[in-house]
């Protein structure tokens, strides 16, 4: 059973031109030991859809998957798959059943570009739709993050279910620079990174379009007190969505999971992000 160290460690209070919204972050310690049990929360209809990152595959959430299962009853129903040329494949029926659904989607071209990924989402989300599904929540690890987060970014049709909580995890939204060698933390949650990438340009430009009822997650690692990383994404990036979204009075969240589990590729195996998903989505 992990620890949170420093639970509630900052609470941050951002404020936007006409009026506040409150930012909320924590630390929790990494942890490869199984997460207790607990007493489950009210079961939910809303599926919660799962996209993995650059390189990824069925193994990229498919054992958190089958821990949340473990941990909260959620019950996976169905994989999608979208081919190199956006066709859709899908194993399972959506029950529309109180079980808190989840769905794994695939992407065979697993290292295509960011453009092409928004494009499946689009995709995935309204043949969704077409099967009655009208709201959903998503989860994303590093590129598949960055693609959700250039999607809800995006104007959104009506052939499309609304989104109503998202999770990014070791997500570059500021590509890989790391700002916080020449800025601290509360700067670069208070002003922005002091330097931006193209990608952060173009959410820079975008951000008023991102849904005001979304409530968002952002899980970040970091292996040390020296280290402000997760090998992979610096913790500077992955924090660096947060005050666009908080000057739009969008409700965010934020972890740091901390540690040598905090690793990249580790994130979604860390037991420790497997309590903050579960409490997020369905607590």
């Amino acid at each position: 059973m992990y620890k949170w160290i420093g639970l509630w460690l900052s609470m941050l209070l951002l404020l936007s031109g006409c009026g506040g919204a409150l930012h909320e972050q924590k630390t929790a310690a990494s942890s490869s030991k199984p997460v207790a049990k607990t007493s489950e929360p009210e079961k939910t209809a809303i599926p919660t859809v799962f996209f993995h990152g650059y390189s990824g595959g069925k193994n990229s959430f498919g054992g958190m998957m089958t821990r949340l299962t473990s941990l909260v009853g959620a019950k996976k129903e169905a994989v999608i798959t979208v081919s190199a040329t956006g066709e859709l494949t899908q194993e399972g029926e959506l029950t529309k059943q109180k079980d808190d659904p989840m769905i794994q989607v695939l992407f065979e071209d697993n290292t295509s570009t960011q453009e092409n990924q928004v494009s499946w989402i689009t995709e995935v989300l309204a043949s969704l739709k077409t099967q009655g599904i009208n709201t959903v929540n998503i989860v994303g690890h590093s590129m598949g993050g960055v693609s959700v987060m250039d999607y809800l970014m995006q104007a959104q049709e009506e052939t499309q279910p609304n989104v109503a909580k998202v999770i990014a995890i070791g997500a570059p939204f500021n590509e890989f620079l790391d700002t916080l060698t020449t800025q601290t933390q509360q700067e670069l949650l208070r002003d922005g990174p002091d330097q931006v990438s193209p990608r952060y340009q173009a959410y820079q430009e975008r951000v008023a379009l991102f849904p005001k009822t979304t409530q968002v997650e952002i899980i970040s690692g970091q292996l040390s007190a020296d280290e402000l990383s997760d090998g992979t994404v610096p913790l500077a990036s992955s924090l660096a969505i947060i005050p666009l979204l908080v000057a739009q009075e969008i409700d965010v969240h934020s972890t740091i999971i901390t540690g040598e589990d905090a690793q990249h590729s580790a994130l979604h195996e860390n037991r420790a992000v497997d309590r903050v998903v579960a409490d997020f989505l369905w607590k």
